[in-house]
């Protein structure tokens, strides 16, 4: 697919077609105008002559055309740089974390551990002032004794209550509630 001149420059905004045609029509008249050489700001260094061996043979451009601005200095003068105050490809670091001093742990003291429930239901009874009561015994030593509600016990039980199924005790040391199960009535023997 051929591409003419005149197909693509149709495609142009109009002004863009304008900014074209004035450079080409610069680019002609900067071709087309001979150099005047004693306006022109090209001068040729001292002692240098690009039309000598030494300086270029083979280049085929007139002495005049070298400026002064042109020439390089044979070494040019060491730069120092400042110190930089962070590393820029580091990024954002976060500020260090505070010490605070670090104390002992104290372990908290053990919690008192509930001891085993060692008593064993023997029998309940109504006391005459209308309160419930039950008979218990300790397993080991066989001692029984009559509790109510709010009695402490050997161990550091305390009765909380006496209810038609349990007995709740109460270990305040630790604070845990056991509850002693009743027999039914009809589990029990008969005398």
């Amino acid at each position: 697919m051929s591409v003419t001149p005149k197909a693509s420059i149709a495609g142009l905004r109009p002004w863009m077609r304008w900014l074209l045609g004035g450079s080409v029509c610069l680019t002609l008249l900067s071709l087309l105008l001979p150099a005047n050489d004693e306006q022109s700001p090209l001068v040729e260094p001292r002692g240098v002559s690009l039309a000598s061996p030494e300086a270029g043979a083979g280049l085929n451009v007139p002495p005049t055309s070298v400026t002064a601005a042109l020439t390089l200095p044979a070494e040019l003068p060491r730069q120092t740089l400042e110190a930089a105050e962070a590393d820029l490809f580091l990024g954002v670091q976060p500020p260090p974390p505070k010490l605070t001093p670090v104390q002992a742990a104290v372990p908290a003291p053990a919690a008192p551990q509930t001891p085993m429930l060692n008593y064993r239901f023997l029998g309940r009874f109504v006391a005459p002032n209308g309160e419930p009561m039950v008979y218990l015994s300790r397993h080991g030593d066989n001692k029984e004794f009559a509790i109510t509600a709010g009695t402490q016990l050997d161990e550091g039980f305390v009765v909380e209550a006496i209810k038609a199924e349990t007995v709740v005790l109460r270990y305040p040391p630790a604070g845990t509630r056991l509850n002693l199960a009743i027999p039914s009535a009809e589990s029990q023997p008969a005398p």
